[in-house]
């Protein structure tokens, strides 16, 4: 009875350490207690064991006193069973209790939780994510990612990677997820989407480009004009179809990320880049970059919905629907709001927003 107790209690996590230590605490170097190791336990059971000993132990204490190696004869004297009724009762009451009562929530590690590890990479893209003066990362799409991490009790291992090759580890299945993605019939093979949030593009253009320009037409009818976009970016269609015109006439300068887009047209290489408002937002906050630019807006009926983009190969259906009900909730409980206001303001959060019910 009491072997089969010992053997009950062991547990692989904690192992010949914990022997030592109750042996130790206990009886100095008088007594050796062997627990042996059960081989295939589940890693609940793990937890249970660890959380079941900090009570065992109290009823252990006074049972392994009773036990004592006999240096001389070198056998183990066990005390009359009788005489340890009292302390086997209430520990198998506390065993059997155990099995009955449901783990805290905070017991287990994310490596339990219902979508386990997940890798994840940003990219650097205006307010939605972004260095700050202290050499730290902030932005909207850091701030959803923690609270999605919290409330779903996934792990996100987080990278930081160009949208270009983001893509292409997302197709060639070497990347689970990344945020702020737009969904195409192209992506959609590879990849599944939930919403967070939409906005549209929006045309800064130097101040000093001819008035006639000011137009999608104008603008396009002026071959000395040149335009600058982060590549592999979707723009709506409208913007999409006048893009793929200036390609043909080489007049597009495509651009791994949004600083080096930025960084033509502070240079004068480009007289307009097309941008969302969570990314130009920032930097127009240089006033020299303010008071030289426009920013046009071509097309107002565009809504492009910005997407937590997953791995179909990688993200299971039960991964992607704990993860979408996760967003579902922050939405509807107007954490979204919150995360969006805090680093764009009340009025672009709004404009942002996304509204449909479609989820």
């Amino acid at each position: 009875m009491i072997f089969g107790l010992f053997w009950f209690c062991d547990v692989e996590v904690i192992g010949v350490k914990f022997c030592v230590f109750f042996d130790y605490l206990f009886h100095r170097a008088e007594t050796k207690i062997i627990i042996p190791t059960i081989n295939g336990f589940s890693r609940a059971h793990h937890i249970r064991s660890k959380i079941l000993l900090n009570t065992v132990v109290i009823y252990f204490s006074p049972i392994a006193l009773l036990l004592r190696l006999d240096q001389n004869e070198n056998m183990m004297k066990i005390m009359s069973v009788t005489r340890l009724q009292k302390y086997l009762r209430p520990l198998i009451a506390t065993i059997l209790l155990s099995s009955l009562v449901p783990l805290p929530s905070y017991a287990a590690p994310y490596t339990d939780a219902p979508c386990g590890s997940l890798s994840l990479a940003y990219y650097e893209f205006g307010a939605l994510f972004y260095r700050t003066q202290d050499a730290a990362y902030a932005g909207i799409d850091k701030d959803v990612v923690e609270e999605l991490e919290r409330r779903s009790t996934c792990h996100f291992r987080t990278s930081i990677e160009s949208r270009v090759r983001i893509w292409s580890q997302l197709s060639n299945n070497t990347l689970d997820m990344s945020v702020s993605g737009i969904a195409t019939p192209e992506r959609k093979k590879f990849a599944q989407f939930i919403p967070y949030f939409s906005t549209r593009n929006y045309v800064l253009m130097r101040k000093d480009t001819p008035k006639a320009a000011r137009t999608m037409e104008g603008f396009l009818a002026n071959p000395a004009l040149q335009v600058a976009v982060v590549k592999s970016f979707q723009h709506g269609q409208v913007y999409d179809a006048w893009l793929d015109k200036l390609r043909a006439q080489k007049r597009l300068h495509e651009a791994a990320d949004f600083a080096t887009v930025m960084h033509l047209f502070s240079i004068n290489r480009v007289h307009a880049v097309l941008a969302l408002p969570t990314a130009f937002q920032p930097m127009l906050q240089q006033k020299q970059l303010a008071d030289s630019t426009l920013i046009l807006d071509w097309s107002p009926s565009d809504r492009i919905v910005h997407n937590l983009v997953l791995s179909k190969e990688r993200v299971n259906q039960a991964q992607f629907e704990h993860l979408e009900k996760a967003m579902r909730a922050m939405r509807e409980d107007g954490s979204l709001h919150k995360i969006f206001r805090r680093h764009i303001g009340d009025s672009l959060a709004k404009e942002i927003t996304y509204t449909d019910r479609k989820f």
